[in-house]
């Protein structure tokens, strides 16, 4: 009874939180003056708590929405365990939910349309793990996985963000379009403190508080690089846009190839539609001046014979111009049309548009510009504002500055990792392993300069090692450098006076660092990340540099640098963005005062250990080609895996000479064809496949060939004296190109490699793993942590994700992490039993049942799946000793029985599945049985109300220990304390210590007064149908024609028979006490809900009605006069 009360307390609950917060916003929203802001994508609202985390199990958001955008941010905010985002994808209104590393996405069915341009009001609430949306009084709940209290010390966004990407949850990339009205989260009225600037609240943008007439988002084009990519424009249709710009050339759209295309662009302040088809150039041109900083109108079409071209200004002047093609026909254009710029592949390429565009269409059918920013197309942005104020759009990305310039801006994309014009394209890296450097000689230095500047990003797990020195002569008369000494940065710069700099942020981490140094005249500013120093030399300064060396220098040049580092080491690691005053080196090489020897790329860890490949799925590495001819040659590496055959490695050509190692039932062995001859050699060592690490080692020479596994070395004389593997070197598997039917049979069997491999030397040259699998699909450049680890235990299966892994325990009847953990053990008692109720009903078209247990009983029912459908369930219930499981599904039945007794009270398992029409069963972790259905199509399993643990077959209910039970996923036996659990008394946690007294004989009731388990045919009801039930509606068992009572949705349906046993009074006395108690409750709840309601004002007698009426008219009239003299806006948008 408390845990019935318990559930419906917890139901009511989160009634109250979502309706007492309709009933209060009803009242709100009628009020005068109702707070409301317009969003156009370049606004949001940003709040910050300014009080101590608060840790609460409610939720309570609403709102009214009005918007006519597919797509965008609504609301958000993260905890450091939680996260709501409530946003507009794909015209309908979705809130996504996660607790921890689970998700729930919640949205109404039937395609619930938002996108209407009408108000729509949207209720949240939240109690503990139960979730409920309601939108126009259409409500859908649902249960979070997983909940714990929620921390709230984090930001909230409304509207929008400042990087969309980067908010976990976030499924639309695009801010919000559209209007809201009185949003408030949990009593916080937001928008109204938002607009009195309240504590905490900043806006970002130009937000307009008023609903008027939302227009299509203008976008900004910030590059002469920017662009974006639409759908083709064809013949006799009309292309409309509006432009404003300040700059006088640049190319506003451009469709077609290098012989035909079209083209609009701004040539020298006058617009130009240009048609050209098979090298013959058509031109029409209009205006002067249209870089003026004002919103032009053009139109442009093109048919079979002419182009025509109408500009439209601010004041209604139209200027027309038109031309026909010399010969006659369609241009059969079928490239998409580039907006902003042409493509850079194009030889026709030319500066792009810079400045804004609205209202574009083709044959008056309007395209919102707005919704193509959801790809983030590098310089283009929502929004349009002056020029002269560009930097307020954002152009830039990750995180580089943006400088502001007449009519223009620039981007400084100092040590962010990136380049170009809005710091949108990755800089290239480059490796120094020891040997490698870089080398700029300057010709003619500069003996005066004014100023130097130096900027570079580096990353290194060395703790000493030379990042830059540069000197002015090979005699080291005045010079500079950057190096590492004993993981921290320290800095030596020697302008006849030496000034020592030493940072304390330790930078041997592996991670990115940035270095800034300046000197202006005499002074000098340095910067490490976020830490900075300065100084002034009195005298000064002079410095005309003519060697930079990175990472090292030439070995005749070495010497006499190395002899000024304190280090004396060269770099181990990576080098980019390097900008010598203005001067990019990297992007530089090539150039006939650069020299290097390093390799592209970032692969910084160049010890054997770290040099790993992790193959997670069904791939290969390839590598250099082994050199190998005639001569000794040895290959050693190190490997780990559970795979008990595999192939490993393979170097050669199939059809010629090859080499091959592999794995057979935990055995190494390595096979070696030369000519026609083939000779296998075996390692000592079987059990290879244990997940450990293990070294290989592998020689070749004319007349002896060796294999060397974990120091325990197998050789065999060769003597063929003639060998050459022209082949590729592959490590994990062979490609799909390869004739894998010439190998051996194990080899085609297990043609790929899953685990890990690491430290590949050939010939005493470490083989680059991490360049090879960089990019590469399926490995990973880290063992720990991945499925190549094989990190699952007890038979869990890994799945890996993009940066993690994740175990699927279902099955293993283990739990965790890593499924290390014992699923939780319950004892039931003599009449105990659990009941789990689904909240989130659903129909499957897979099933997936694994339960665990022991007892000493021979007859009970042990678990029941029960639907909206009777004639539809999963029963599983002990028979005569043994388990039998049934399931009836559609017009199906599958029928399964252990081959042996469980009642010996040690464990027995069943797992179930269910893959639509195929179904397989297993007991004991034996033998799997699969079967199919006779259904055609999807077969689905009805709608899943209750989930049921013990429960009367037989008029026996189950009693012993249930180790571990899991249907799809739920395990209600995990957390018994869930609202939606009820568990009667008897029901013991944690322990199966004390052992169930064995019960084989039924107990006596009413109905079947001496049933005998071992002859079906005593006492119970004979019926010509097994499945019909009998005439007082209980359910009767095909084999033994022994009377089941019917499950009763209540839990004391599980007691009913012990119960009705003992007293004939007992049971209806409790009810009736259950009964009143109930009524109490609602009544306490009922009456407490109308005080605190009459308090809040939502509860109002017949006079508040009437005034409340009375301010409704006035307000309705207040606002029609308000949009008879609304003016247009003057102001323009941009972020």
């Amino acid at each position: 009874m408390f845990y019935f009360i318990r559930y419906s307390l917890s139901y009511l609950v989160v009634l109250c939180v979502v309706g007492s917060s309709q009933q209060q916003n009803q009242h709100q929203f009628i009020e005068y003056a109702a707070t409301v802001a317009k969003f156009q994508a370049s606004e949001y609202i940003k709040y910050t708590a300014q009080d101590d985390p608060i840790v609460s199990k409610y939720d309570s958001l609403s709102f009214r929405i009005k918007t006519s955008r597919t797509d965008g941010l609504v609301f958000y905010y993260k905890t450091d365990n939680f996260f709501m985002s409530v946003e507009v994808v794909e015209t309908e209104l979705s809130l996504n939910v996660g607790f921890g590393t689970s998700q729930q996405l919640i949205s109404l069915e039937d395609n619930f349309f938002i996108c209407d341009n009408e108000w729509h009001t949207v209720h949240i609430g939240r109690y503990e793990s139960f979730i409920t949306l309601e939108i126009d009084g259409s409500q859908i709940s649902a249960q979070l996985a997983n909940p714990t209290p929620v921390r709230y010390n984090k930001d909230i966004f409304i509207g929008g963000g400042e990087s969309l990407t980067q908010l976990d949850g976030v499924r639309s990339q695009l801010n919000f379009v559209g209007c809201l009205q009185q949003l408030t989260f949990n009593k916080m009225k937001m928008l109204k403190d938002a607009k009195a600037d309240g504590l905490g609240y900043s806006v970002h943008g130009r937000l307009d508080w008023m609903c008027s007439n939302i227009q299509y988002v203008p976008v900004t084009f910030g590059s002469s690089e920017s662009k974006l990519e639409l759908d083709q424009w064809m013949l006799n249709r009309g292309l409309s846009l509006q432009f404003k710009t300040s700059y006088p050339d640049g190319i506003i759209a451009f469709t077609g190839t290098e012989s035909t295309y079209l083209s609009l662009e701004l040539i020298e302040g006058s617009l130009v539609f240009t048609a050209q088809k098979n090298g013959e150039k058509t031109t029409a041109q209009v205006g002067s001046n249209l870089a003026d900083s004002n919103w032009h109108s053009l139109t442009a079409r093109y048919d079979t014979t002419t182009i025509t071209l109408h500009i439209y200004g601010d004041v209604g002047d139209v200027q027309e111009d038109s031309a026909r093609f010399r010969v006659q026909g369609d241009f059969n254009i079928r490239s998409p049309l580039m907006l902003g710029a042409a493509d850079e592949s194009s030889p026709l390429f030319k500066s792009g548009y810079r400045g804004c565009i609205r209202g574009f269409s083709i044959q008056q059918e309007v395209i919102d510009l707005y919704t193509k920013l959801v790809t983030q197309p590098p310089g283009v942005v929502a929004g349009c504002g002056s020029l002269d104020e560009a930097c307020s759009i954002q152009p830039c990305y990750h995180g580089s500055v943006c400088n502001q310039e007449m009519n223009s801006f620039t981007c400084d994309c100092t040590g962010t990792g990136y380049e170009g014009t809005v710091c949108s394209e990755e800089a290239k890296p480059l490796t120094f392993s020891g040997d490698q450097y870089l080398r700029q000689l300057t010709s003619f230095p500069e003996p005066k300069r004014e100023r130097d500047s130096i900027s570079l990003r580096f990353r290194t797990q060395a703790e000493n090692g030379l990042i830059m020195f540069v000197t002015t002569d090979t005699y080291n008369d005045k010079y500079m450098y950057f190096e590492i000494l004993e993981s921290k940065l320290y800095v030596i710069v020697h302008y006849g006076i030496q000034k020592f700099f030493r940072l304390e942020p330790i930078v041997s981490d592996g991670r990115w660092h940035v270095i800034v140094f300046n000197r202006v005249g005499n002074k000098i500013t340095l910067r490490l990340d976020n830490t900075e120093d300065q100084f002034t030399f009195r005298d000064p300064v002079e410095f005309p540099y003519r060697y930079a060396y990175l990472g090292k220098a030439p070995e005749n040049e070495w010497r006499n640098v190395m002899r000024m580092t304190k280090s004396r080491q060269a770099f181990d690691g990576c080098l980019q963005q390097v900008k010598f005053n203005g001067n990019d080196l990297i992007t530089l090489m090539g150039a006939a005062n650069i020299f290097t020897n390093a390799r592209q790329g970032c692969k910084f860890q160049e010890t054997t250990d770290q040099q790993v490949a992790a193959f997670i799925r069904s791939t290969y590495l390839g590598l250099p080609p082994w050199a190998a001819t005639n001569t000794s040659s040895v290959l050693k590496f190190n490997f780990r895996t559970r795979e008990s055959s595999s192939l490993i490695l393979f170097h050669g050509d199939v059809e010629a000479d090859y080499v091959a190692i592999v794995l057979e039932g935990g055995v190494l062995k390595t096979t070696l064809q030369i000519g026609d001859g083939s000779r296998t050699v075996s390692a000592l060592m079987p059990g290879l496949n244990d997940n450990m690490w293990h070294s290989v080692l592998l020689e070749i020479t004319s007349q002896i060939f060796i294999l060397e596994v974990d120091e325990m070395p197998m050789q065999q004389p060769l003597s063929e004296s003639n060998f050459d593997f022209t082949g590729g070197l592959y490590i994990g598997g062979i490609p799909e190109n390869v004739n894998s039917s010439l190998l051996p049979y194990g080899m085609q069997a297990n043609p790929y490699f899953l685990g890990c491999v690491k430290a590949l030397i050939v010939n005493d040259v470490i083989q680059d793993l991490l360049q090879a699998g960089n990019g590469k699909s399926g490995v990973r450049s880290e063992c720990e942590g991945t499925c190549a680890a094989y990190p699952c235990q007890n038979g869990g299966s890994c799945r890996q994700m993009e940066n993690q892994f994740d175990c699927l325990c279902s099955g293993s009847f283990f739990k965790g992490k890593t499924c290390s953990e014992e699923m939780s053990k319950v004892r039931f008692t003599p009449g105990s039993s659990l009941s789990y109720t689904l909240y989130e009903h659903k129909t499957t078209i897979r099933d997936d049942l694994h339960i665990k247990f022991k007892t000493t009983d021979s007859f009970g029912g042990l678990t029941q799946i029960e639907t909206g459908d009777p004639n539809q369930f999963i029963k599983v219930v002990i028979k005569d000793t043994f388990l039998e499981l049934t399931m009836n599904i559609g017009q199906e039945r599958v029928f399964a029985r252990s081959p042996s007794p469980v009642n010996d009270d040690t464990p027995h398992t069943l797992s179930f599945w269910r893959r639509n029409t195929a179904v397989s069963y297993s007991f004991d972790g034996g033998e799997i049985t699969r079967s199919s259905l006779n259904s055609v199509g999807s077969l689905e399993f009805g709608v899943i109300m209750n989930i049921r643990l013990s429960f009367p077959y037989n008029s026996m209910q189950f009693s012993g220990c249930i180790l571990g039970f899991d249907y799809n996923g739920i395990t209600p036996l995990e957390d018994t304390n869930l609202p939606n659990i009820v568990k009667s008394p008897g029901i013991v946690e944690g322990t199966c210590d004390i052992t169930p007294p064995t019960t084989s004989k039924p107990i006596v009731t009413e109905g079947n007064p001496d049933p005998d388990p071992e002859d079906p045919d005593k006492g119970g009801n004979d019926t010509d149908n097994p499945d019909d039930p009998d005439e007082n509606g209980n359910e009767v068992d095909p084999d033994s024609k022994t009377t089941a009572p019917k499950p009763i949705s209540d839990n004391n349906s599980t007691q009913q028979t012990q119960v009705k046993s003992k007293s004939s009074l007992g049971l209806p006395f409790i009810l009736l006490i259950a009964a009143g108690g109930f009524i109490c409750i609602l009544l306490v709840v009922y009456g407490v809900s109308r005080f605190a309601r009459r308090r809040q004002g939502v509860y109002k007698t017949n006079e508040d009605k009437r005034v409340e009426d009375q301010q409704r008219i006035e307000y309705d009239k207040l606002t029609m006069h308000e949009e008879a003299f609304e003016l247009p806006s003057k102001r323009e948008l941009y972020m």
